[in-house]
């Protein structure tokens, strides 16, 4: 069954479905449930909108139609439509294509195989800014590399690892794969939720069934999982973390500084995965404030505009691989 109609089974008043609504819950609160990433799955176009035909001259019901009709949806939809029928609009295609509002724009997600047996896959921010429209170099990109991109050490602060281990029916926000000690043991009476998939991912090499992610678009993304869950959230993250959606927090690990190797001064665009990291360098090369930015939309990015006020200095991208080929193609 679609969540969409859980959702409204489990979150209805209405009295004739009660007694389905309430055995259902039951048996949810008895599985391991996981709701699969748009980024990795995304719907068949136009899954879950309603459309409805009209004769052309029935102005009354057109015009008692548009009252009604959500106009972000049909947006969303409008755009899934287009691309199935560039590849061919048929049912029986392999394609996912999902279109969805956040309060940074739509994001669209696109996977599939063509009539022809290629596959194609895309997860990107649709409303992309370019960044520049001059030519850039690589070497002007910081960071160079996420491999071998270090700022910080890592130290486990060992009290955590008791908290951990004594929650009970929490939804458990894990901001890094770092954030969870590697000793710390996690009832399965929670719900475990990741900011993006390759924390997912650390997280099930591990043996821990992970029930969902933000997909890298950061707290302010609703998980929409009140239909089967209503446990409290609270958040593993490093101790000088900034405040942010989710107020309860443990704090897990210490964030310790290191030597800035990578040259800075002939850099002019730049990517942050925390706010944290771009405070640190900016406190070492305070000149940075001039360039461009990019980070994810979450509380990163809140963080740092209240440095970078300037809306063409700083752009969201949901992921550093993302930002550095947009920022090179459209160079």
């Amino acid at each position: 069954m679609a969540k969409a109609a859980i959702d409204r089974l489990l979150n209805n008043n209405i009295n004739e479905f009660q007694k389905i609504s309430k055995l259902m819950k039951e048996n949810i609160d008895k599985c391991l449930w996981v709701i699969t990433p748009l980024s990795q799955n995304p719907t068949s176009p136009g899954q879950g909108a309603l459309g409805i035909e009209v004769r052309y001259d029935n102005l009354n019901v057109i015009n008692m139609i548009k009252s009604i009709s959500d106009q972000k949806t049909l947006e969303c939809v409008n755009h899934e439509r287009k691309i199935l029928m560039a590849y061919g609009g048929g049912c029986h295609q392999k394609i996912g294509v999902s279109f969805f509002p956040t309060i940074f724009g739509l994001m669209k997600s696109k996977k599939g195989e063509t009539d022809s047996g290629e596959q194609f896959y895309s997860w990107k921010h649709h409303d992309n800014q370019l960044i520049s429209k001059v030519r850039i170099k690589e070497s002007e990109i910081y960071p160079s590399s996420l491999n071998t991109h270090q700022l910080f050490s890592r130290e486990i602060i060992r009290e955590s690892v008791p908290k951990i281990n004594s929650l009970n029916n929490h939804c458990i926000w894990v901001s890094r794969k770092s954030a969870l000690p590697a000793n710390a043991l996690i009832s399965k009476n929670n719900i475990i939720w990741t900011s993006g998939m390759k924390t997912w991912k650390a997280l099930v090499q591990r043996g821990i069934w992970v029930n969902g992610t933000a997909d890298g678009m950061g707290e302010n993304f609703n998980p929409q999982i009140e239909s089967l869950t209503s446990h409290p959230w609270i958040k593993l993250t490093h101790e000088k973390a900034p405040l942010s959606k989710i107020d309860k927090t443990i704090a897990t690990y210490n964030l310790k500084e290191l030597t800035i190797e990578e040259n800075i001064s002939n850099k002019k665009y730049f990517y942050w995965m925390s706010s944290t990291a771009f405070n640190y360098v900016r406190k070492n090369f305070p000149e940075i404030t001039k360039a461009k930015h990019a980070c994810g939309p979450g509380n990163t990015y809140k963080e740092i505009k209240k440095i970078i006020k300037n809306p063409d200095q700083l752009t969201i991208a949901i992921s550093y691989n993302s930002w550095r080929e947009n920022l090179l193609n459209d160079s």
